[in-house]
């Protein structure tokens, strides 16, 4: 890590590793790292890219790496987290199309037939055929994720079971009033396709950006909060390898409990 950047840092359950950052740009060269790390120990790595406003600063700097030859995606294969429901891979408002439009480099992936995008149809058949073509890269090497202002994680909306994997799912209000800008005045899809608790926890390194005043409440009740289904991204809190990349003003609402002294896993139902 470019320790200068790094304000503080503290450890919360088994294997999360959380840092306080300078600002967004300081945090996108920081996820840029991670990505040189993955792709120089293996150049074939799975990558699962996340998208929304937290990681467009990420995008643009991935693009200018690839253009300098400071990093290389000749080898790399790239899949996302999610999929509204009913769009066609690169369609407009897709994620597919965000991620493929904001870093270049990534639709160059698609045309060589590297870019996995997550089915946006959401039928049985086809969920369990990317999940297989998942598994058979080896699976997700790199996972990149956000935050959402309710505690989603992905799309796994409050009450997703965390055990839950590659599913489709109604999408909270919230969040379709939040992503309503990339669809022009369109309507937002109520449905979508996504990654579950238990795909993110499978990858073999996991990381999450959260940056801005709107996400303290959701990183405060994801670090302090008993891990379990009313905040989905708490589970990442039993990830052995993941780390939380945060600006100061995401990390505001932290109490010293917060810093080290996470609350218990929520063991009331299933998980």
């Amino acid at each position: 890590m470019s320790e200068s950047a790094i304000l503080r840092r503290f450890t919360t359950g088994e294997g999360l590793a959380v840092a306080v950052v300078r600002d967004a740009e300081a945090i996108a060269e920081l996820v840029l790292e991670q990505v040189e790390a993955t792709l120089g120990s293996q150049p074939a790595a799975l990558l699962c890219f996340a998208t929304g406003r937290t990681f467009t600063p990420f995008l643009r700097r991935l693009a200018e790496a690839v253009a300098r030859r400071r990093v290389s995606l000749e080898h790399a294969r790239a899949t996302h987290l999610d999929e509204y429901a009913g769009l066609e891979p690169l369609a407009p408002g897709s994620m597919s199309e965000e991620l493929t439009a904001k870093c270049p480099p990534l639709l160059a992936l698609w045309h060589a037939g590297r870019f996995l995008a997550v089915p946006g149809n959401g039928d049985a058949a086809a969920l369990a055929a990317h999940q297989r073509r998942l598994a058979e890269l080896g699976g997700v090497h790199l996972c990149l994720a956000g935050i959402g202002r309710n505690g989603h994680i992905a799309f796994n909306e409050p009450g997703t079971p965390l055990h839950q994997r590659l599913h489709r799912t109604r999408l909270a209000e919230s969040t379709r009033v939040a992503n309503q800008g990339r669809f022009a005045g369109r309507s937002v899809p109520a449905e979508a396709v996504t990654l579950g608790p238990q795909d993110i926890l499978d990858a073999r390194r996991a990381v999450m950006v959260a940056t801005g005043a709107d996400k303290a409440d959701a990183v405060r009740a994801m670090l302090e909060d008993p891990i379990g289904p009313a905040c989905p991204a708490s589970v990442l809190r039993r990830h052995r390898n993941a780390l939380l990349l945060l600006d100061v003003a995401a990390a505001a609402r932290l109490t010293p409990r917060g810093e080290g002294q996470p609350a218990p896993d929520s063991r009331a139902g299933p998980l």
